[in-house]
């Protein structure tokens, strides 16, 4: 269904219309300037303000202020983008789901890609499984919106978030930080920079550690799921032995203990269809006769009466554990001689994690599903970039890429089925991936006059996927598939082209055009035999865009926007066929926005920022034929977590007293009404809710300590983050709800 595209302009003219005047009435009482925001999101150190890219950047004392502990965390101060800690149909505690823009992945699987990619220190993470990440020694975090094929490559056609950590220098400094809260919420972090060679060489490294209890109770066993446990550590050398040449080596270490993501079943519809699937409804005729469940009697079928109505607590008794170790590394030689910089860029990151959950809430065995996944991957770029007679500026590099996993999957549905029917339904084995991708891009901007700026950049990729799927039924001891391995390839060229206008130092105006891709692979999930995996192509997105980027009164007011619009083919689609979750290109759609992003001094003490976001999705075409699935989608279905309409403000009052400064900071996030899947299942559709988040914290003046207490959600709103439905096959389905409200006390200390 077509929105009134009038109405919505007029408003979002009159908001923006609005709030500059308001600002510009009240500059001139400020004195404070907002400080020079810089980024390398072109790969070049540059001024924010001067590219003609909507970016948005949360740097370190933006993420000390508001007490962020992940990128989760940021997500919720980011109008547009999207993102869960936990993916559907997976119970992991760290499998992000990164939506921006409208545009992302839903799934964790080894086979399906990111739709917004994820760099730690200029290293792309491939994988949903521990892309979580912490914001330790985290120097700033760039949300870069769009396609971003030409620089960073495929599977960044949402956007790309780029993290930057905090080098070593040359000075000798130890923090402190411990956080006490509710719910059982302790944290300590550990971190320490020292000089080993004065304006030479120099180290830091930081540990830490997190915890929290769960918060959905088990009522059958006795125990919760949802909580945390994780540890994580970081070491980083910086070696300067010339002014031409620099040696940056990080490595980083994650471990988490925790129980499952908190899941509970979800029902809207009349009670006695709860349960009613096919493969329920088999279990409840043949099976439950003859079951006897301790606490619930003799003769016991799945239905409603495992329905608690409430977010914070479930009969499941099935698995529960989510635990991962993570181990990173970054290599970067950055060797500048003359005009010329030459970059060496080598990452390698190893994974192993175990996750499973029992989505059915009941003590009864209907679906239980637990995964042990191991992966690694190496990457390695070589950049040139340089500069010709200052009005032009080049980046050109090749990059590789290589990854290889393996899912050991175990799934148990309507235990006991086989027994009596004969109809096999737990089956388990492993997949394996293995895929290699190629790059060579080049970006050129080149300033035709003075104020005028023309970018353009391409990038060719080839890529090469293969999986070998030996899934068996193992009570009935036969293979799923006939023909378990498959493989194929990829190419794509991603370009950009884009003119900016400096109108006046502190106003510049862009429009840009841009293209990428996500890559296509195979389905990994299979309860049916079939001959050999299902393949799925890869989805292309073309972007326009138009901007504003200004500043305003003396560097008290930031404020920047931008309008675009997308055409994206070849959607991939995860959809339930039958009992199994897969992936098809199965549409064509049409996505549009607005986005506002506003900083301003309102006084000297005074400093508020204003997020707002417009989302328009569209479905325009279907095309079933390519899957010979059903897919239960039509022109008015919303985009998954695509919320219409997100925003966020934030006020931050500096009071200075005689002891010190006292620090009051509030901020407000607003989203619209949210789709968790594709099929819009009504259980998993999230109203519009706001979430509000207090801080105050006190600094003394000739002391090095802070102390601060803060309120997460103080209005206790609980909101679905995810879920997966099943009705036909299962009559059930999953919800996963945020934690509830959250206080506690933070003490800093710097030595």
């Amino acid at each position: 269904m077509k929105k009134d595209s009038s109405k919505i302009n007029i408003t979002c003219i009159f908001v923006l219309s609005s709030i500059l005047l308001f600002l510009w009435s009240i500059g001139s009482h400020g004195q404070s300037a907002l400080e020079e925001v810089t980024v390398t999101a072109r790969k070049i150190t540059e001024n924010a303000q001067t590219i003609p890219l909507a970016l948005t950047v949360v740097s370190a004392e933006k993420i000390a202020r508001q007490g962020l502990n992940n990128l989760e965390d940021i997500s919720e101060n980011i109008p547009g983008l999207e993102m869960d800690s936990t993916a559907p149909i997976s119970g992991s505690s760290n499998a992000s789901v990164i939506f921006l823009r409208g545009v992302g992945q839903s799934d964790f699987q080894l086979t399906n890609d990111p739709g917004v990619g994820v760099y730690l220190d200029e290293v792309y993470i491939s994988r949903s499984i521990g892309a979580v990440l912490d914001l330790i020694d985290i120097e700033r975090v760039e949300v870069l919106r769009g396609p971003q094929g030409t620089l960073y490559g495929r599977n960044t056609i949402g956007g790309a978030l780029s993290l930057t950590s905090e080098k070593p220098g040359d000075r000798n400094l130890t923090k402190l930080r411990m956080t006490a809260g509710n719910i059982g919420r302790s944290k300590v972090v550990f971190s320490h920079n020292h000089s080993l060679l004065p304006n030479k060489l120099y180290s830091s490294f930081s540990v830490g550690s997190e915890r929290r209890d769960g918060y959905v109770d088990r009522l059958v066993s006795g125990d919760t799921t949802g909580d945390v446990d994780r540890q994580s550590a970081r070491l980083a050398l910086r070696w300067e032995p010339t002014d031409a040449l620099l040696f940056d080596l990080a490595m980083d270490y994650s471990h988490a203990d925790e129980q499952s993501s908190a899941s509970v079943v979800l029902w809207e519809d009349a009670p006695d269809q709860f349960g009613q699937g096919v493969y329920t409804s088999l279990y409840n005729f043949f099976v439950a006769p003859g079951n006897s469940v301790p606490g619930f009697g003799n003769g016991v079928p799945y239905d409603a009466r495992f329905l608690t109505n409430d977010m914070d607590t479930t009969y499941g008794t099935g698995a529960n554990f989510s635990k991962y170790r993570i181990l990173g590394s970054s290599f970067i030689a950055d060797y500048r001689p003359g005009k010329i910089q030459y970059k060496f860029i080598t990452g390698y990151r190893t994974l192993d994690s175990r996750f499973g959950r029992d989505p059915d809430g009941s003590p009864l065995t209907i679906s239980h599903s637990s995964n042990r996944f191991h992966h690694h991957q190496f990457s390695q770029e070589i950049r040139l970039q340089g500069n010709v007679k200052d009005s032009t500026t080049w980046t050109t590099g090749i990059y590789y890429f290589e990854e290889s996993g393996k899912d050991d999957v175990l799934v148990e549905v309507t235990s006991g089925l086989y027994e009596a029917i004969g109809v096999p339904v737990t089956l388990g084995g492993p997949m394996t991936v293995d895929n290699s991708s190629y790059a060579a891009y080049g970006n050129l901007t080149v300033d035709l006059t003075p104020q005028l700026a023309l970018e353009v950049g391409a990038r060719y990729t080839y890529e090469k996927k293969s999986v070998n799927l030996d899934y068996r039924y193992l009570d009935a001891q036969q293979d799923i598939l006939n023909i378990p391995h498959a493989s194929t390839d990829f190419e794509d060229v991603s370009e950009r082209l884009a003119l900016s206008y400096q109108l006046r130092d502190n106003l510049l105006f862009y429009a840009s055009y841009s293209t990428g891709f996500k890559s296509g692979g195979f389905n990994g999930r299979y309860i049916t035999r079939v001959e050999r995996p299902i393949p799925f192509d890869p989805e292309t997105l073309t972007s326009y865009e138009m901007g504003m980027k200004s500043t305003w009164l003396e560097h008290r007011i930031r404020m920047n926007s931008s309008l675009f619009f997308s055409e994206y083919e070849d959607l991939q689609i995860l959809i339930f066929n039958g009992p199994v979750p897969e992936t098809h290109n199965a549409a064509k759609g049409e996505i549009s926005g607005l986005e506002l992003d506003v900083d301003a001094y309102l006084t000297s003490r005074f400093l508020v920022a204003i997020k707002v976001a417009y989302l328009d999705t569209d479905y325009t075409e279907f095309d079933e034929s390519s899957s010979n699935v059903f897919i239960p989608i039509d022109q008015s279905n919303l985009f998954v977590n695509s919320p219409q309409w997100s925003g966020n403000l934030s006020l931050t009052y500096f009071m200075p007293i005689e002891q010190g400064e006292i620090m009051l900071f509030a901020d407000y996030s607003y989203q619209s009404k949210t789709a968790n899947d594709a099929i819009n299942t009504p259980e998993l559709i999230q109203p519009e809710y706001g979430v509000t988040n207090l801080r105050v914290s006190f600094e003394p003046t000739h002391a090095k300590w802070q102390l601060a207490l803060y309120g997460k959600n103080i209005e206790d709103t609980r909101y679905l983050i995810s879920g997966a439905a099943d009705k036909p096959t299962f009559g059930a389905v999953e919800g996963i709800y945020s934690p509830p409200r959250e206080w506690g006390l933070e003490l800093e200390l710097e030595f």
